[in-house]
């Protein structure tokens, strides 16, 4: 079973405050029920503690790394499947303003074909154009669009050529714009965050709903098949959860936050005892140290600390010959790192299912790049960062 997966949940300010944000937890202060009444503010104490052991010690496990293929352009995404029907399926590889389609199962990654995205206007494209590739019908045939934030389109879609098909019409700049199956039809929506907007649209870039409201400072999304789709959003001192309707489900005020303090949200998935995902609120607020954890189930509140949760935010699951495990890649800007570290570097780890750290490895790129990408197979995963891929083989 081969899956692809893409951490970058929409080009947004503070991103590359990467897991430093982490390192600094949440001051939660009012919590509004599902009925939508606000409740009094309430201390730490007062929530219950996501309970979670997480073992010391991880089995041993063998891993190799090497550098599998070396590209012209920065990795932004990859996939496994077809732009058409016609096509062999492929490892299909993009970046900024091109894409290549590859032979995963051959030892160097032997090319295929490649191509590059029409230029709508003739002028220089924004680096925040980001390409991705997805199964927006849920057909099984992928598709390659560019992802926008800080000007043009929030959307423009192209054919498996490289020439646009259709274009999202926008309402001013977007600080990012997220994809994700919002019904669970196999069908991709995306979120677009403006200055004083949010905006969900349909897999053509069609307006299924609007909110006068910004949420500037993050934005994550997840589906459960009891709970629905969930959208996690936050701004300064405000972190909210709409429905895939965009109606308010829990809102969350973080009072004392200082001005240049980020608010965060992200997904926890595989927790142990946890058969479905749960979203985290943190933020630097004073030196108050914990996060907030939401069960969409259970519709509570739960606190936890950073390393408890840390292995399961963004981690995605890798099975094999030893056993199963989490894999979490992210990028570590260069002044997160302590002295002797003079660049951003690609931090890739594997711990156990139950959250015990196994591995670590960084990696380097020329650039200083936000991008990167992941795609798993059995036995072995693939890492795209800066130019440059990676397989990593765990059996």
């Amino acid at each position: 079973m081969r899956c692809a997966y893409d951490f970058k949940m929409g080009t947004m300010k503070g991103l590359a405050m990467g897991r430093s944000i982490w390192l600094g937890l949440l001051l939660l202060a009012t919590f509004c029920s599902c009925s939508r009444s606000k409740a009094e503010p309430r201390s730490r104490e007062q929530f219950e503690a996501l309970e979670l052991v997480i073992p010391e010690q991880a089995p041993a496990i063998e891993v190799r790394v090497e550098k599998a293929y070396s590209l012209d352009f920065s990795i932004t995404d990859m996939d496994f499947g077809r732009l058409r029907e016609s096509d062999p399926a492929a490892l299909v590889v993009v970046g900024y303003k091109e894409f290549v389609l590859m032979d995963p199962e051959s030892t160097s990654l032997k090319v295929l074909r490649s191509g590059r995205f029409e230029n709508p206007s003739n002028i220089q494209l924004p680096i925040s154009r980001v390409g991705h590739v997805r199964d927006l019908n849920g057909d099984g045939i992928l598709s390659l669009i560019r992802l926008g934030s800080s000007g043009g389109p929030p959307i423009t879609g192209y054919d498996a050529d490289g020439g646009i098909q259709w274009r999202a019409e926008g309402a001013g700049y977007p600080e990012y714009t997220l994809d994700f199956d919002a019904t669970g039809d196999g069908r991709t929506e995306f979120l677009v965050g403006y200055e004083r907007s949010t905006v969900m649209l349909d897999s053509e870039g069609s307006v299924l709903w609007r909110k006068e409201r910004n949420f500037q400072n993050g934005a994550a999304v997840m589906r459960d098949s009891t709970a629905g789709c969930l959208i996690g959003l936050v701004s300064y001192r405000k972190l909210t959860l709409l429905d895939e309707a965009g109606e308010d489900i829990v809102s969350m005020s973080v009072p004392g936050a200082e001005d240049g303090y980020h608010n965060c949200v992200d997904i926890a998935r595989n927790v142990p005892g946890y058969a479905y995902p749960l979203i985290v609120f943190g933020a630097f607020v004073d030196d108050n140290q914990y996060m907030a954890v939401w069960d969409p189930r259970q519709q509570t509140v739960m606190v936890a600390d950073s390393e408890t949760t840390d292995p399961f935010l963004n981690s995605v699951p890798l099975q094999g010959s030893q056993g199963n495990w989490l894999v979490k890649t992210e990028v570590i800007p260069k002044q997160a790192f302590p002295a002797g570290f003079e660049s951003t570097k690609l931090r890739v780890q594997i711990f156990s299912d139950q959250g015990a750290f196994a591995f670590e490895r960084f990696l380097s790129s020329e650039e200083v790049e936000l991008e990167h990408a992941l795609w798993i197979e059995d036995g072995a995963f693939l890492v795209g960062y800066g130019k440059h891929i990676w397989r990593f083989t765990h059996n």
